[in-house]
């Protein structure tokens, strides 16, 4: 009995050494996305402190225009129509700042019941640069349009003016 108890702690130290250390945003919680149990990373991205964090629900921090999705994913989970789900969604910082996540969830059933753990990896700079890029093409795509425009401008223009003569009956 002593063997196992000491076993157990270690588990639960390594567990919480790893939990805790973790790079990504981490957090276990009930299938109604309520948080119990929280990590530094996911604390730091949202800028929340962890007693801030439990007992509130992910989609209580979710941005308005991912809460369908969310919550959409979120039912699938708690009817156990699966058992995991990832998306990329948006998180509102509690200083008002919005930041982009892909979320990693996944069901897990133990002899306290039903959990989801989560993992949350911060995209938002990889997000302000596809953003970037789609500007730049966009603005390329704007100047090729206009490039061309004015190339049938120019065309037309030394068209009419090569006729214009010849039509008023003079040559050049």
């Amino acid at each position: 009995r002593r063997q196992a108890q000491t076993a157990l702690r270690r588990s639960e130290e390594r567990f919480r050494g790893a939990f805790e250390d973790a790079h990504a945003g981490m957090a276990i919680g009930g299938v109604d996305t309520s948080f119990r149990l929280v990590n530094r990373a996911f604390c730091d991205m949202l800028g929340y402190s962890e007693e801030e964090l439990l007992g509130r629900t992910s989609l209580s921090i979710t941005h308005p225009e991912d809460a369908a999705i969310s919550a959409e994913a979120a039912r699938r989970l708690a009817s156990g129509e699966t058992d995991r789900v990832e998306l990329e969604k948006r998180f509102v910082r509690r200083d008002g700042e919005v930041v982009w996540a892909i979320v990693r969830a996944r069901r897990q059933s133990d002899r306290y019941g039903e959990q989801l753990v989560s993992h949350f990896l911060d995209i938002t700079e990889r997000k302000r640069i596809e953003q970037q890029l789609q500007e730049e093409r966009r603005l390329r795509e704007e100047a090729r349009r206009r490039e061309l425009e004015m190339g049938h401008d120019i065309q037309r223009t030394l068209l009419v003016g090569d006729a214009a003569p010849r039509f008023a009956g003079t040559d050049i």
